[in-house]
């Protein structure tokens, strides 16, 4: 009996005992699904509980989680009491005895080179003492001769050893100057070096009874993403396009995702997910209307420049993106980017890990350097994440979501390199969110901010092909191609590398946001089409009537065919809209051309036979004030 009474209150105390601990419990990543900015990732702890209240520690969580959207998930009927968010750094005990030792070795240097200060300073006083006591001054002129020749050879003697005590002064200082540099770049790098603090969940559990189960933790994260590219293949005219669709993932989110299942999102969980409200428009002289974001676009057309820090440091692998769209890229080694956007203006995200983001507007064709600033650092290192009580059955899931949280302290920079996989398959779907691509095969993707490179589709287009030429920007012929039935491909925005013929053509822009039933893109410049336009001489084409002034202006365009087979050629031009009812415009002449009257815009449709030219006549007459200036080239 007193056995059993023994063993029994073994037990409990030995249940009191688990119950009180704060077990550290490891996690297992089971997969991830990437945003092009941002990641949800999913974990997994195993728990052995003893049956009452305990508190378990779940690690290995990025030090980037966002706090805010920590998910808890429990079956086989526990009760999560409660749950906090605490940083906790693994190395925090032998980075401090490495920088206690630091310290002590600098301090002891500090105290030798003040002794050191204190004996130069002595040495320089015997210097000036024996110079003193030395001189011809002090002699008289009945000083024997061989006490002179002693007190010169007492001089010299005693002169030679305080220059020595002096240069091994300077020489110890010296060195003792070294040592103390070494040990401060030491701790420097120590401290550099360190590990990122880890984010850690505290669990509050209640459990029925003894038992192994799993929680599930699931979280968002910054510091990684994706954005796609595609490779466009032409054989030649009259051949189908062949596209390569690619993923482009990156992560620096300090843990490494190794042999685990991606899928890929196309939205972005960082942008608002509020309904635009429209202002009150107040209309009146001199108020100015409501102005809304908008994302028009008139021609496609590249921005380029260099992202760096606040002391002129490149930062490498930084994500440069359009807003409004999914064109994004990442900056070099020398913080060197470029990026094609639509419209003459347009706003460009900076973004790296560790720094502010930044948002500046761009006009097509323009340089855009850019300089961003590390975030003020946090100093509270925990905060309470909220709690709750549920109780579940054997079969449902548990899950609690934060109301308050830390914020994280961002320090690194991500660095993009290109790193292609092999083709994986992938299931591409649409959703309510936009659509989403699960690869198939298990993927590593480490936390080095390189970007891993997967195919996640390869399909032909049906394609048409033409020509166009703006000849007034530019008198080349552009290879222009049609693709249809490209609405099932789950396509977004992004750059496009062209291949014409085998030869590599340049870069361009794939936006399906814009496309009908068909998208167009360049496949580059026809040298066989060989175009030219000239004004024609208006000396004798301004004059004046009364009050009015009249100026015709004359273009005459030449189109010539070197191909040795017949082709169509789209060409455009523009004659000037008025926005002044006292200034009138009068279009003459466009050789067939068709006018756009809201815009201004001319456009003929060539079918142009082997070796054959057309010239086109574009005239118009501009009537305005004889007593105003009016620009009209």
């Amino acid at each position: 009996m007193r056995i059993g009474l023994a063993i029994g209150i073994a037990a409990m105390l030995a249940t009191a005992g688990t119950v009180s601990a704060q077990e550290r419990v490891g996690t297992e990543l089971k997969g991830v699904t990437v945003f092009t900015n941002g990641a949800q990732v999913t974990r997994s702890a195993k728990l052995t509980l003893q049956p009452g209240e305990q508190t378990v520690i779940v690690t290995g969580l990025s030090p980037l989680t966002d706090t805010k959207t920590l998910q808890v998930k429990g079956a086989d009927g526990i009760t999560i009491l409660g749950i906090n968010c605490q940083k906790h750094r693994a190395d925090s005990a032998e980075f401090a005895k490495k920088t206690k030792e630091i310290n002590e070795k600098i301090e002891a240097i500090d105290a030798k080179k003040k002794r050191n200060a204190v004996e130069a300073e002595v040495i320089a006083q015997s210097e000036k003492m024996l110079d003193g006591n030395c001189s011809v001054d002090n002699r008289t002129s009945v000083t024997p001769t061989a006490d002179v020749k002693d007190l010169t050879g007492y001089y010299q003697t005693e002169l030679l050893k305080l220059k020595e005590r002096k240069l091994a002064n300077q020489e110890e200082s010296a060195r003792l100057g070294k040592e103390r540099a070494e040990l401060v770049s030491k701790r420097e790098k120590l401290a550099k070096d360190r590990k990122e603090p880890q984010t850690e969940v505290v669990v509050k559990i209640d459990a029925p009874r003894q038992m192994t189960t799993k929680l599930g933790i699931v979280y968002y994260v910054s510091g990684a993403g994706w954005y796609p590219t595609y490779d466009i293949r032409s054989a030649g005219i009259g051949k189908p396009i062949q596209v390569s669709y690619k993923a482009n993932i990156h992560q620096k989110t300090d843990e490494d995702w190794r042999n685990i299942n991606v899928s890929l999102l196309s939205s972005d969980p960082s942008t608002g997910s509020v309904v635009p409200v429209l202002r009150t428009w107040r209309l009146g002289y001199g108020i100015k209307p409501p102005t809304y974001r908008t994302d028009g676009s008139s021609y496609d057309a590249q921005v380029y420049g260099r992202v760096s820090d606040r002391n002129g440091r490149p930062i490498e692998g930084a994500t440069v993106s359009v807003i409004g769209s999914g064109v994004r890229t990442t900056t070099d080694s020398e913080g060197n980017y470029s990026i094609l956007l639509s419209g003459d203006n347009k706003s460009i995200r900076f973004t790296a890990v560790g720094y502010d983001s930044y948002t500046r507007s761009a006009s097509a064709g323009s340089r855009v350097d850019v300089s961003l600033s590390k975030p003020q650092p946090v100093r509270n290192e925990a905060r309470l994440m909220g709690s709750a009580r549920a109780k579940m059955s054997r079969s449902d899931d548990m899950v609690i979501e934060n109301d308050e949280v830390a914020e994280m302290e961002m320090e690194d920079v991500f660095i993009i390199e290109e790193e292609v996989d092999k083709v994986v398959s992938t299931k591409g779907t649409r959703t309510a969110m936009g659509y989403q691509f699960d690869i198939e095969k298990p993927l590593t993707i480490t936390s080095d901010g390189k970007a891993k490179t997967t195919e996640i589709g390869r399909f032909e287009l049906p394609s048409s092909y033409t020509l166009a030429s703006a000849p007034k920007v530019d008198n080349d012929a552009f290879v222009m191609a049609k693709a249809t039935e490209w609405d099932g491909h789950n396509m977004l925005s992004g750059e496009a590398t062209v291949y014409f013929e085998g030869s590599y053509i340049g870069k361009t822009l794939i936006d399906p946001s814009k496309a009908a039933d068909t998208l167009s893109f360049s496949l580059g410049r026809d040298k066989q089409i060989v175009i030219k336009r000239e004004k024609v001489s208006d000396n004798k084409k301004k004059r004046v009537i009364g009050f009015t002034q009249e100026k015709t202006i004359e273009w005459r365009t030449t189109v010539r065919n070197t191909h040795k087979y017949a082709t169509d050629i789209d060409l455009t031009d523009q004659v000037p809209v008025s926005t002044d009812k006292d200034i009138k415009v009068e279009v003459e002449e466009l050789t067939g051309g068709n006018l756009n009257a809201q815009t201004g815009i001319v456009t003929w449709r060539l079918n142009l036979a082997a070796g054959e030219s057309r010239s086109l006549t574009m005239r118009y007459t501009v009537k305005y004030s004889k007593n105003r200036n009016l620009i009209l080239e």
